[in-house]
């Protein structure tokens, strides 16, 4: 428990540096030309870039300050709450997994007797029964946590699948409309990147709970199955068959976060048979193709109305 407690704070460290690294870049690039009529002044002051499009009906580059003020801190406040959310997320997810980690613990040490057991006068059938129950009252947990948060964040996630797609593809248009802008075209590059790996952060998570949940045959075949008594080896049958069953996250019921679901791209798949020391990053590619590949979509509708 404590190594996925150790995780939990990792993960949300890592993650939390990532995003305030990502804004705070994203309010730099409309700093950038503030700082360059200082540093390397022009004949004519460069033009005023807001970190986002947004009319506030005042003279933007008088009270360009206050703007540039009042969207940073509001942009903060957003961005907390959705690291608190994100965050705690990963906090779930790194429990319930080390749940699932704890019952395969005590299948795979399960004809191993402690002292206790050796001095007690039950025989050895009640001793792997009771051992057995408290396993399976250990996945029970695991199995009720996974259905919580799946319950919980099944509608958040298909909210926010939805969300992100329709921003990729706006995203895709504005970086058609400013081609031949540098600092635009880098600017809503690096967001697009940036909402791609966000995406992949729920990914990786949703592995970790489909793999921790399968893992319990693993654990029983792993064991000294064959030392306990007939009587009791059938309880692990039940075990078993449940753990065939994974647990996963879904948006919406009609997309699971997993990462076979961003390596199912074909052309992708015969380039990573061909060249395999380059499989780590075509599986990369691969994730980007597939969630961009609904955002494309969108983005060609869009366009067209040009």
């Amino acid at each position: 428990m404590k190594k996925y407690a150790t995780n939990a704070k990792l993960i949300t460290f890592i993650y939390l540096i990532y995003v305030f690294v990502c804004c705070g870049g994203f309010v730099l690039f409309s700093v950038i030309p503030k700082l360059l009529n200082i540093v390397l002044p022009l004949n004519e002051s460069r033009p005023v870039k807001l970190p986002h499009q947004a009319y506030y009906f005042v003279d933007e580059e008088k009270y360009y300050v206050y703007i540039l003020f009042y969207t940073s801190v509001f942009g903060s406040i957003a961005t907390m709450m959705a690291i608190a959310h994100d965050c705690t997320f990963f906090i779930y997810i790194e429990h319930v997994c080390s749940l699932f980690a704890v019952a395969g613990f005590h299948l795979e040490t399960l004809s191993l007797n402690d002292c206790n057991d050796a001095n007690n006068r039950l025989d050895d059938r009640k001793i792997y029964n009771r051992k057995i129950a408290t396993s399976i009252h250990v996945h029970w947990r695991a199995l009720r946590f996974a259905k919580i948060l799946e319950d919980i964040f099944c509608i958040a996630f298909a909210i926010q699948m939805l969300i992100v797609t329709a921003i990729l593809s706006i995203t895709l248009l504005q970086v058609a409309l400013l081609y031949g802008e540098f600092n635009e075209t880098v600017k809503n590059l690096a967001f697009i990147f940036a909402q791609v790996i966000h995406t992949f952060c729920f990914s990786v998570q949703g592995q970790r709970l489909i793999d921790h949940s399968l893992q319990l045959s693993d654990k029983i075949y792993n064991s000294s199955w064959y030392e306990i008594p007939a009587e009791s080896r059938r309880l692990l049958l039940f075990i078993m068959r449940r753990s065939m069953q994974p647990c996963f996250l879904s948006a919406g019921k009609l997309y699971v976060f997993s990462l076979k679901n961003f390596s199912t791209v074909n052309v992708i798949n015969k380039f990573m048979l061909l060249y395999a020391p380059l499989k780590s990053l075509l599986r990369i590619l691969a994730f980007i193709l597939k969630v961009m590949q609904s955002s494309v979509s969108y983005f060609t509708v869009l366009a067209s109305f040009q």
